[in-house]
């Protein structure tokens, strides 16, 4: 049973000491809530889960316990509020986007314990002091960082905290930095994946310690995976884009350049692998720690 009514209180282990001053998209003025619009089926079928491990931390060592309920901000097509409903938590989704809001909501409104609200960063749309753990699941990079935590400030229970969650690229390596050349071709603002987020801020959100952890989540793509994963981007061409087809013709050059072939059932078949690291950085805002 997870009824929204009743939700346990949570004590916050911290053991990493960090800065306190905030330093990512501080006090700017970002509306990002169109970006993703027509992108809604590609980016569930596209996007990677986070390694199980993030999720037995948060129940073992940031004392998630099940029952306890979770406001995922930027939940987009449900990807991870989908692991923290398996984790046996509630979940509320909160998304601005309809096209994406709605993909999650086909996925997951049949499951106990989950509802889906129309809110922001920060603006949410919940009741003061209602939740016990605020995440953002690459999403962060989208948020007005400052109002997003007096946001959280608001909703979150005495002790609650926030859990900051990233699927990392790692970027040095040759394929990373291929595919940000050819992004760059196509997108001359391109500021670097994750909208140039620089992960060694993160901990200057938090008031206080921060909790920094990370996972390896290695990927292998097919053709098909890696170009439907390419084209999830909120900067990628669409269809009726003129630039859409030789996007296209250069993703699949990459492909061909990077993949490596392997043995199947159905014979050799070609796959691109590359690595990601799953990271959490997680902590109080409320000053009292």
């Amino acid at each position: 049973m997870c009824p929204f009514g009743m939700m346990l209180h949570l004590t916050h282990e911290r053991e990493t000491s960090m800065k306190s001053s905030v330093g990512i998209q501080k006090g700017a003025a970002m509306d990002n809530t169109g970006k993703f619009t027509g992108k809604g089926a590609v980016y569930a079928a596209a996007r990677p889960r986070y390694a199980e491990g993030l999720l037995e931390y948060l129940a073992s060592k940031e004392r998630l316990e099940p029952g306890a309920l979770v406001a995922d901000v930027g939940s987009g097509t449900g990807i991870f509020s989908e692991q923290l409903l398996d984790a046996g938590l509630c979940v509320i989704g909160v998304e601005p986007n309809a096209d994406m809001r709605a993909q999650a909501e086909r996925a997951l409104c049949g499951r106990k314990g989950y509802r889906s609200v129309c809110g922001t960063a920060d603006a949410m749309g919940l009741p003061d002091d209602s939740v016990d753990c605020v995440t953002a699941a690459q999403a962060f990079h989208w948020f007005d960082a400052e109002a997003f935590k007096r946001e959280c400030r608001r909703v979150l229970k005495p002790g609650g905290f926030v859990a900051i969650v990233y699927n990392m690229r790692e970027v040095e390596s040759p394929y990373m930095q291929a595919f940000a050349q050819l992004t760059r071709r196509f997108f001359p603002a391109f500021k670097g994946f994750s909208n140039g987020l620089d992960e060694a801020e993160l901990p200057s959100f938090f008031d206080g310690p921060c909790d920094v952890r990370w996972w390896a989540n290695p990927q292998l793509l097919t053709r098909e995976a890696f170009v439907a994963r390419a084209l999830s981007s909120s900067r990628a061409p669409r269809e009726d884009d003129a630039s859409y087809l030789r996007y296209l013709e250069e993703l699949n050059a990459l492909f061909d350049q990077f993949a490596e072939e392997r043995q199947t059932e159905s014979g050799l078949q070609k796959f691109l692998s590359f690595s990601l690291r799953t990271t959490l950085h997680a902590g109080r805002v409320d000053g009292d720690f």
